[in-house]
């Protein structure tokens, strides 16, 4: 954990910080869930290195969000830094039924028997199968292990549900930064 050291008077000298913070987004690469995740990491790398613990940024997303990670690293101030993991192509919604065609627009229903679907039903509701379910969960739980020396938030995009799962495996704290309410996902209107 970040603790700051004061060195000095404190009221003259700004605090040096023992350790870096490592901060964890995991998001869908689209534009819609992936924008207010790059906004949050903006953000943070904007921030005086004077005032704040130095920042390791992960972002963890499908490969065409590369591109976006890259730019927003190449503009980090200080000691803060962006690092993308990849999770390979995004193959959501691109695999055809017996039909020819994956109809995710109608509504979805969350309930079952007496309450609520568990949210593993969200892999379906967003398309994954479970090969492509299980390769993206291995896959997070390999890069939460590998970053040291731990990982001390993670914000989760609502439509990776096998994020949620991996986090719960590696013992992470994780929490939801989604741009929609479950509601909104489920009835597919905003």
């Amino acid at each position: 954990r970040a603790t700051p050291c004061h060195t000095g008077n404190p009221t003259i000298m700004p605090p040096v910080f023992q350790d870096a913070l490592n901060i964890v987004f995991i998001s869908l690469s689209v534009s819609g869930q992936l924008n207010i995740h790059l906004a949050a990491i903006e953000h943070m790398l904007k921030l005086d290195p004077a005032e704040y613990p130095p920042l390791r940024l992960h972002l963890i997303s499908f490969d065409p969000a590369e591109k976006r990670a890259r730019a927003l690293s190449n503009n980090a101030s200080g000691d803060h830094s962006l690092t993308f993991h990849g999770l390979g192509e995004l193959t959501l919604f691109s695999e055809t039924s017996a039909h020819g065609t994956i109809d995710r627009h109608g509504p979805a229903r969350l309930h079952h028997g007496e309450g609520l679907k568990p949210y593993r039903y969200l892999a379906e509701l967003f398309g994954y199968n479970p090969d492509h379910y299980v390769r993206a969960y291995e896959r997070i739980v390999s890069i939460l292990s590998d970053i040291r020396p731990e990982v001390d938030a993670v914000a989760v995009d609502t439509t990776m549900p096998m994020a949620m799962d991996a986090c719960d495996r590696a013992g992470v704290t994780w929490g939801v930064l989604c741009p929609n309410s479950g509601l909104e996902l489920v009835k597919h209107t905003q």
